[in-house]
Parts: C-alpha cells; structure tokens; sequence
C-alpha cells in the first residue's frame, strides 16, 4: 500500500508520521552508506511488563477490579497479537541473517482473533461474568489488523511458538501480582486502545 496520512492534525498521526520519517531516514542512510539494515515492524505485542494502556493489560485490568458493566470497544474488529518471547526471537532471528540490503520485516503473529473471542479468553476462569457494555471503536481504528509475516518466515524460518490461550496466561500471572497502583476499582482508561 502507498504510504500517506490523510489527517496530518489528527491523534493518532504523530505515531504514524514519525515511523515514516524513521524508516525513510533508515532506508535511504543505509542505501546511500551500503550497509545491512532492519526495519522491524512490531504489531500488538504483549505480555509481562507492557504497561496498562493497551487492549489486554486494560481488559485484565477490567477484569480485576471486577468492573460491571464491563466496557470493551470494537468487539466485532479483529487483531493478531504476538507474545513477548516470539517477538524477541523473530528480532534476534532478522539480527543473525545475512542482507543484501535494507529490509522492512513485520514481526507478530498472523493468528488472528476477534475481540469478542479475546475477551472471552481474558475473561475465561476468572469467575467473573459481567454484562458487556458493547462500545463502538474508534473513528480511526481498522476493522483488521493482521501482519502479513511471509517475508520474516522466509529470512529467518520464524513461526510464532506461543498460543494466544498460552500467552494469555503467563500475562494474567503478572497483571494479578502487579496491578496498577493508587487506582481504585472501575473503568480508568477513557477510551478505546489498540
């Protein structure tokens, strides 16, 4: 796809602005210098650690201050997460092989999820079943985000190795031994997040 932004003043363009503007720079420095580059193009990593804005950590979070409704945005979009561990081996995989030239790789994983079926996931053996409060998503979020791993797999032989039920899992066990501080129970984040 030709790579534009169409609302320079828009939220979510500075994101995309200064990726174009790294990656050309990347692009045309390691051309001009002969040298190997990678460009890696990380999509919906997570795991341990990640912070508390993002979809996940956010319906954890929901989930242990048992909020009820419970809000989730853009149940019908769907997503492909990567876990933690398989983004850093995919990256020290592109690190270890040889280039001719500069490469833009996606690193994730191409399993896709709908967000109902993720939140059902997130939600499963926790005992808690809240009324769902089906939110609409985001004027500017796609209705699909999956990466098309095909040239990783052909650099580095890297298929993701973590499920997103195995993933889930190890997750939960950080986000219960490490919620958020000075936050009481109820909804905090104050809209959607990808």
């Amino acid at each position: 796809m030709p790579v534009g932004v169409t609302d320079s003043q828009g939220a979510r363009s500075t994101y995309a602005l200064s990726k174009i503007g790294g990656e050309s720079a990347v692009t045309h420095y390691a051309d001009a210098y002969g040298f190997e580059a990678v460009i890696v193009r990380y999509h919906n990593v997570y795991g341990p650690r990640m912070g508390f804005d993002h979809v996940i950590p956010e319906l954890m979070e929901r989930a242990l201050n048992e909020v009820d409704p419970f809000p989730v945005y853009g149940l019908e979009q769907t997503r492909a997460f990567c876990y933690v561990t398989d983004a850093v081996d995919a990256s020290l995989a592109l690190m270890n092989c040889r280039l001719d030239q500069c490469e833009l790789v996606h690193v994730g994983n191409d399993n896709e999820i709908r967000i109902s079926e993720l939140l059902e996931k997130v939600l499963g053996g926790t005992g808690f079943q809240p009324a769902i409060q089906a939110l609409p998503a985001a004027a500017s979020s796609v209705s699909r985000r999956c990466p098309d791993i095909g040239k990783l797999r052909r650099l580095t032989g890297f298929s993701p190795m973590v499920s997103i039920q195995e993933g889930l899992a190890l997750t939960w066990d950080w986000y219960r031994q490490n919620r958020r501080p000075n936050v009481e129970s109820g909804f905090v984040a104050s809209g959607p997040l990808e």
